[in-house]
Order: structure tokens, then C-alpha cells, then sequence
């Protein structure tokens, strides 16, 4: 049996009864494997992903087991006509890299939170000058965060408000948790800071036991690096759907 090593955020041409071995990132904390159309599964709020916690979307509402079967919204004929590629052909290009390391290892940009001034200008200034550690207590709602205590305000518990992917809450104890992307609603607890929306990928992919540095943006910066991210996927998008012919490697 003929086999191949494909390189992350590459590209294959799969033949009928082709097998793909998905093995674990040398960094990070999640993969993705993508299919010309996407994945024939219901769409749920405007998703086609699956929401473990509470048991809907993707397939069936939970993990894939052995035996399953998933198939493709679009047949891949037309893909492969497209690009002129033969089953078993790999490509990459530059297009398609979407480099999610910072200028500075794990620091992630933030904005101060909506109840930032609860807590003096010391404890302020240690938030975002001194690293964090991500702790084992992860997973898609939320990472807690262990290093510095930030301690709390008299009052640390407030009425619920609401809050989403990147905002980091400071409960009474004083270690940061940070939300991502299947965080609840409201929370109880003062918002210290918001992770930029361009950043909270990145947030997502740091590791138990890496460090995190937070860096203080403004509103302005946040907004001019999030349109320049969504200007690149909306680049890659156009690659993918009328240039591909151009960045196959030959």
C-alpha cells in the first residue's frame, strides 16, 4: 500500500477508498480536516459543527465513533477537473497558510474589560506585563489561567451580564478564567479584559503548561486587525474557488 506524509494546511486529491491517518499537532490543541463543500450534516444554528456540552449539531450531537459514515455536501469530480490534479497529488501554496503564531510567542492582544476598573492601577499594570500559565483545566468553553493572583474588589460577584468567546473573568479566588468558543451566556463574574476577536484563535490553540502574555490594544487596533484578518480568509476563499489552478506546486 503506497503511503504519504501530507504536511499541515496542505491539499489532496482523494481517490475512491483512500485511507487518511489523522494523527495529533506537533503544537496546538486542535486540527481541522476540511472537504470540497463541507460536511453533509444538518445545519444547527447556522453551524454545521457539533456542540458536545449540550448534545446537537455535527453528527448526531457527539464524537464520531468507529464505523461512522460522513459524507461530502458536493461531489469532488468538479474540484478535481478544476485544478487538473490526478487522485494522490498534493499542493500547496502560500495562499492557504494562515499563520497563527503571533509577532511574540503566545501574546495575545486584549482590550480592558468592562469592569476593569474595578481593580487599582497595580493590579491593572500586573495583568498585562506578566505571563500566565495555562492550566490542564481546559476545553472548549473556557481555560483557566494560573500564575499572579489578580486580587479581587471588595465586591467580586455581580449580577449576571453578558459575556463571549475571549472575555476573561476574574472570580473570587483571583486566577483568570478566559471563555472561548462554547462559553456560556452570562456570567457573574468582573471582565478584566477581552481577547481580540483576530486573536482568540490563537488563544484556543495555547497548550496546558504555555505561557500567555496579554497585551493592552485599543478599540481602534482591534477593529483594523480584525477587518485585515477577514480580508485574508476572504482572499483564501477566492483562491480556493477560482484561482486554485495557479497555486498548484507542479
Amino acid at each position: 500500500m503506497q503511503q504519504k506524509r501530507i504536511a499541515p494546511q496542505s491539499h489532496l486529491v482523494c481517490s475512491k477508498n483512500t485511507a487518511l491517518e489523522i494523527r495529533p499537532a506537533d503544537t496546538g490543541n486542535y486540527g481541522y480536516l476540511a472537504v470540497h463543500g463541507g460536511w453533509h450534516v444538518p445545519e444547527v444554528l447556522g453551524s454545521r459543527s457539533t456542540c458536545l456540552a449540550a448534545g446537537f449539531g455535527g453528527f448526531e450531537g457527539r464524537p464520531l465513533r468507529k464505523d461512522d459514515v460522513l459524507h461530502a455536501r458536493r461531489s469532488s469530480e468538479g474540484f478535481a477537473s478544476l485544478i487538473e490534479c490526478r487522485p494522490g497529488e498534493i499542493f500547496t501554496s502560500n495562499w492557504f497558510v494562515y499563520d497563527q503564531k503571533p509577532a511574540s510567542q503566545n501574546r495575545l492582544r486584549a482590550l480592558p474589560g468592562p469592569e476593569i476598573n474595578r481593580w487599582d492601577e497595580k493590579e491593572k499594570h500586573l495583568f498585562f506585563s506578566v505571563p500566565f500559565t495555562v492550566s490542564k483545566q481546559q476545553d472548549r468553553m473556557g481555560m483557566r489561567l494560573e500564575g499572579p493572583v489578580i486580587t479581587a474588589p471588595e465586591k467580586t460577584e455581580m449580577l449576571s451580564t453578558a459575556v463571549m468567546p475571549g472575555a476573561i473573568q476574574v472570580p473570587p479566588g483571583g486566577r483568570p478564567i478566559a471563555l472561548l468558543a462554547d462559553a456560556q451566556t452570562t456570567g457573574g463574574y468582573p471582565r478584566i479584559a477581552q481577547v481580540i476577536a483576530a486573536d482568540i484563535p490563537r488563544l484556543a490553540q495555547v497548550s496546558p503548561g504555555q505561557f500567555v502574555h496579554f497585551q493592552k490594544v485599543t478599540l481602534e487596533e482591534a477593529e483594523q486587525l480584525y477587518f485585515e484578518q477577514e480580508n485574508l480568509l476572504r482572499k483564501i476563499q477566492l483562491a480556493l474557488q477560482f484561482k486554485l489552478r495557479q497555486y498548484v506546486n507542479r
